[in-house]
């Protein structure tokens, strides 16, 4: 059974081939680090969100043609026991016992298929914006062209459509798409970066924004172009002694050259409610990770290994997806939002950890279970 769980076509995900995964694991974490009821609190509220996504018309869509394992309703069945396990499992070691007996581990092959993924981190930034532009918010976001699908490719490059120093869109295609003015030029490329942003305006309100498509460009990060040029030094920025927030600030000259070496440019509109991922439905600080999802399904429970914490061990959930986040090797944890989470989110560059699909076990031993 275990050999088999690897071989299927997962058509209802687009997938030509199986998810890139190595085989079955030998042995399991001995820890999964649900060590303190914030954090189960946190992982009760992701569970919920995954079923969600799983009972509703879309996930429907999604699982409809799904063959074995990864079927709709054995992955509900998945979230429904876990969801059960955190209710009734006040010990943590009775919790852990059961959580390496009940469930299949299907360790991601990662990037050099020995296991090892890349994680990242994202989080949703609050910045000071404004509904109309001024001296004090000249940088722009913008809205969804409508004609965006009937663009020529290749698609005008990141300089093209804004100009070398950000400011010159109002002479191209971009003209009276502006949908919110930011105070910082840094700032206004962040919220591209991370994909969706809280506002805080003038009158003290706040609005979210969200995507709503980009350009045909791959991610490029920036960091790396400037650790490549000497600029920076990505191990600072690992250890939280530098950010480019920083860097940016002494040098603001750096990002007329940097910030056009990513060529991939967003689009946004305004969302309601909290920060939602790809699904569809709210990502949860520190539970929800993106994935790339022409390769695994959507909704499913994740144990993330040797993260650089206490805590080295983490579940999470599937919830989200981005244009950097592709292969068997990438995975990007979200952090929440705000300061804080922007923090934690900086200190994950490319940390190397192992991943886990997680299913419920079928058998005789499931009829046991509460």
């Amino acid at each position: 059974m275990a050999a088999a769980m690897i071989a299927p076509l997962f058509l209802a995900f687009g997938l030509a081939t199986a998810p890139p995964c190595l085989p079955p694991a030998k042995a399991v974490p001995t820890d999964a680090s649900l060590r303190d009821v914030l954090e189960r609190e946190r992982l009760a509220l992701a569970l919920a969100e995954s079923l969600s996504y799983l009972e509703s018309p879309r996930g429907g869509r999604d699982y409809a043609n799904a063959p074995e394992p990864f079927t709709r309703d054995r992955v509900r069945r998945t979230l429904k026991r876990l969801q059960g396990l955190l209710r009734s499992c006040e010990d943590l070691a009775n919790l852990n016992k059961q959580l390496i007996s009940e469930f299949e581990w299907i360790p991601l092959a990662g990037q050099d298929n020995r296991g090892t993924v890349a994680l990242t981190g994202y989080f949703t930034p609050v910045y000071e914006a404004s509904k109309t532009r001024s001296e004090a918010c000249p940088w722009p976001l913008y809205a969804r062209p409508k004609d965006l699908d009937r663009w020529p490719l290749p698609h005008p490059t990141r300089a093209e459509l804004e100009g070398v120093n950000g400011l010159m869109a109002s002479r191209g295609k971009l003209k009276g798409l502006e949908l919110f003015w930011l105070k910082n030029r840094w700032d206004a490329y962040m919220i591209q970066v991370q994909g969706s942003a809280q506002l805080r305006l003038a009158d003290g309100s706040t609005v979210a924004v969200g995507f709503h498509g980009a350009t045909q460009y791959p991610y490029t990060p920036i960091a790396f172009e400037m650790s490549r040029d000497q600029k920076i030094q990505e191990q600072c920025l690992r250890e939280g002694k530098l950010s480019l927030r920083d860097h940016f600030q002494l040098h603001p000259e750096d990002m007329d050259t940097y910030l056009q070496r990513n060529n991939r440019f967003v689009f946004f509109k305004e969302i309601p409610g909290p920060p939602r991922g790809s699904l569809g439905v709210p990502v949860t600080p520190t539970r929800s990770v993106a994935i790339d999802r022409s390769l695994f399904p959507m909704g499913l429970p994740i144990l993330l290994t040797g993260l650089p914490s206490e805590d080295p061990n983490r579940l999470v959930l599937a919830q989200d997806t981005g244009s950097a986040i592709q292969g068997p090797g990438r995975l990007d944890l979200y952090c929440g939002i705000g300061p804080e989470a922007g923090n934690q989110a900086g200190r994950l560059v490319h940390t190397p950890v192992q991943a886990y699909l997680m299913l419920l076990k079928e058998g005789p031993e499931e009829e046991k279970r509460p």
